[in-house]
C-alpha cells in the first residue's frame, strides 16, 4: 500500500501544478514566463512543454 501512495505523489504534484497554471493563465495578467517562474520552472519553454504533455 505504501508503495502505491508514493508512486501517486508525483502525479498529484503535477496535477496541482497544472491547476495553478490554469488558474494563473485565466485570472491574472501575468505573462507565461512569469507564471513559469512562480511555478518553479527555470525556463518558460520547460513550462510550456510540461503543460502540453499533461492530459487534463
Amino acid at each position: 500500500m505504501q508503495k502505491k501512495v508514493f508512486s501517486l505523489l508525483p502525479q498529484y504534484k503535477d496535477h496541482q501544478t497544472i491547476l495553478q497554471a490554469k488558474i494563473s493563465l485565466k485570472h491574472s495578467d501575468l505573462m507565461v514566463c512569469e507564471i513559469a517562474l512562480r511555478l518553479n520552472f527555470q525556463e518558460s519553454t520547460a513550462f510550456v512543454r510540461f503543460f502540453k504533455n499533461k492530459p487534463e
